[in-house]
C-alpha cells in the first residue's frame, strides 16, 4: 500500500487531490486496492498551515464550485477520520517537523506553493526515500520531483490514469 502525505490539503489543489484519492478507493475499507485493482493507497497525514482537522473536514465537505462532497468525514482528536480511514492533521510550517518518516510515508504531495528550490524542498528528501509531486513549477531543476504545474482543471486526470 501507498502510504500518501498532502501538504498544504486547504487549499484548492490540496482539497482536489484529497477528495479524488478518497473517491478512487474502493468500498473495501481494508483500502488494499482502487477501483481498477491497482496497488491501493492511504492518506495518512495532512499538513495545513492554516486549518486544523474541523476546518479541513469542512473545506473537503463543501467546495463553492465542485459541490458538496459526499464521502463521509469527522474530525478526531488527531485527525481526520475518512470514509473509514484515519489521516493524521498537523499545522507544521517546515518540512523538517512533519512526521514522513515515523508514518512511513511513500509519496509527498505538495500543494502549498511555497517550496520552490532545491534548498526550500531539500528536506523532503531527508529521510526515507519517497517519491515528491509539486503542483507548481520548481524555480531551480530538481530531481526526483513529479511538477504537475499549472494543471489546476486537470488535477483529476493525474489521479485518473495513475
Amino acid at each position: 500500500m501507498i502510504k500518501i502525505a498532502i501538504n498544504g490539503v486547504a487549499g484548492r489543489i490540496g482539497k482536489l487531490v484529497a477528495r479524488t484519492l478518497y473517491d478512487r478507493l474502493t468500498s473495501d475499507t481494508s483500502g488494499t486496492s482502487d477501483k481498477a485493482g491497482r496497488t491501493g493507497f492511504d492518506i495518512v497525514l495532512m499538513n495545513d498551515i492554516g486549518a486544523d482537522a474541523d476546518m479541513i473536514a469542512h473545506l473537503l465537505t463543501f467546495d463553492s464550485v465542485h459541490g458538496r462532497w459526499s464521502g463521509q468525514i469527522a474530525s478526531t482528536n488527531n485527525g481526520l477520520m475518512i470514509n473509514g480511514k484515519t489521516a493524521q492533521v498537523t499545522a507544521e510550517k517546515r518540512i523538517e517537523d512533519l512526521a514522513l518518516d515515523a508514518l512511513d510515508v511513500d509519496l509527498v504531495i505538495d500543494c502549498t506553493g511555497v517550496f520552490k528550490t532545491t534548498d526550500t524542498l531539500a528536506p523532503y528528501f531527508a529521510g526515507q526515500k519517497r517519491r515528491k509531486v509539486l503542483f507548481l513549477p520548481p524555480l531551480s531543476e530538481v530531481l526526483s520531483i513529479w511538477s504537475w504545474a499549472s494543471m489546476t482543471t486537470t488535477i483529476k486526470r493525474a489521479f485518473m490514469t495513475w
